[in-house]
């Protein structure tokens, strides 16, 4: 796996992006901002994974609006 995005439905959205792996022990936050993203009326975070997981790992984002409510979890499953 090369990268991950977490999505929120918003073109502006306050807040923060939490991707995570629970099997792997992967945790990435990304810092508390305001993102833009008025192309595609959806904004993102990013994150270069570079790993190899085991078939079966789990990997998940969440969006945090304002740092603290989670906007829902989407989880997408590795298969080799």
């Amino acid at each position: 796996m090369n990268w991950i995005k977490a999505y929120s439905g918003d073109e502006v959205f306050h807040g923060k992006f939490k991707i995570y792996a629970e099997k792997a022990h992967y945790v990435k936050w990304s810092p508390l901002t305001t993102y833009y993203n008025n192309v595609t009326r959806q904004t993102y975070y990013k994150v270069p994974i570079n790993k190899n997981w085991p078939n079966g790992t789990d990997v998940c984002g969440q969006a945090f609006v304002d740092g603290t409510a989670s906007n829902g979890t989407a989880c997408v499953t590795v298969h080799n």
